[in-house]
């Protein structure tokens, strides 16, 4: 079944105070050998650590890379940088903006939840494991690293190698009480699977690190253990009120969640589905009368359910 509809392209923004990883987690995205074309949006491209033999070409504002990959310098147009990726959507598979370290990322989110050619897909934020604690009782930026922490829908705690397992057990319990609902990832070295961050199936390797047991959150921990995904498919009588139910009860293990979807009761729209964390949305899509072969892709732990076990609604299965 062929389709001209073009879904909106994903828009993740990473935040972060200054010092927490930020950087380093995008110099992981643009070596990282996933086929997938980002557009990255930095405030300094001096703090990148590109190997010169992915630039194709630099014109000062903007690095193509020979993968597909570009990044767009945003310290002075961030605007009028946004206009230009907009106007050229259709080369880029995914949009990623840097947010400065004492910005708020969730004002940045808002471009995407306004435009409809951009889908929001995330507001990552990382936390420097060492610091995060004392920049949040800071007299001048303390309100900034708090909100940063309670609006993100994925934290990254990164640099769990710079402190002992008790400082960090501390950090944990005070961002239990500072974050509740939000899911939580352990790391060093700003090392996430992107999968994780975008729902890629494509990014994940055997001996990427998983969420660890036992927790009312997910945790990243260093262990080398895999992840499973389940692909979907629906047969055209999917009900939008029993998705809804559906996708809002599923387990914490279910990580990500992503879809392009038809409902059969209301036939001139597709809906995009994102879940990040415990966070899913829907956005609709008109199809201008095409039709559409309808997917959504589950990204989780070994603790997932089988797919027997998830209660998929009806007109929801398995892709064989």
């Amino acid at each position: 079944m062929s389709n001209s509809f073009t879904p909106p392209v994903p828009f993740t923004v990473i935040g972060g105070f200054l010092g927490a990883g930020k950087t380093t987690l995008l110099n992981h995205l643009l070596t990282e050998p996933s086929g997938v074309r980002y557009a990255i949006l930095v405030n300094d491209f001096g703090e990148l650590n590109i190997d010169e033999s992915l630039i194709a070409s630099h014109d000062g504002q903007t690095i193509a890379l020979t993968n597909g990959c570009v990044c767009c310098s945003i310290a002075n147009t961030f605007i009028e940088t946004m206009i230009n990726l907009v106007n050229r959507i259709d080369e880029f598979d995914q949009i990623v903006v840097e947010a400065s370290g004492v910005s708020e990322p969730e004002r940045i989110m808002d471009i995407a939840r306004l435009d409809p050619e951009l889908n929001p897909s995330g507001i990552v934020v990382l936390v420097d494991a060492a610091e995060v604690r004392n920049r949040a009782v800071d007299r001048y930026v303390g309100s900034v690293v708090c909100e940063q922490l309670r609006t993100a829908e994925l934290l990254v705690v990164n640099k769990t190698d710079l402190v002992s397992e008790e400082e960090l057990a501390a950090l944990e319990a005070w961002l239990d009480e500072l974050a509740p609902s939000v899911l939580r990832l352990k790391t060093s070295g700003g090392k996430v699977p992107p999968a994780l961050i975008f729902g890629n199936v494509n990014s994940f390797s055997k001996n990427t690190p998983t969420p660890e047991k036992g927790h009312p959150h997910d945790h990243l921990d260093h262990a080398p253990l895999p992840f499973r995904s389940i692909a979907l498919q629906s047969d055209g009588t999917l009900e939008q009120e029993a998705f809804e139910h559906w996708h809002k009860s599923l387990p914490p293990a279910v990580i990500r969640g992503k879809g392009i979807l038809h409902f059969r009761n209301d036939p001139e729209y597709v809906w995009v589905w994102q879940k990040v964390g415990q966070r899913s949305t829907l956005k609709q899509m008109p199809t201008a009368g095409q039709d559409l072969d309808a997917k959504a892709l589950l990204i989780g732990t070994m603790e997932m359910p089988l797919t027997r076990d998830l209660g998929l609604p009806k007109g929801l299965e398995e892709m064989r």
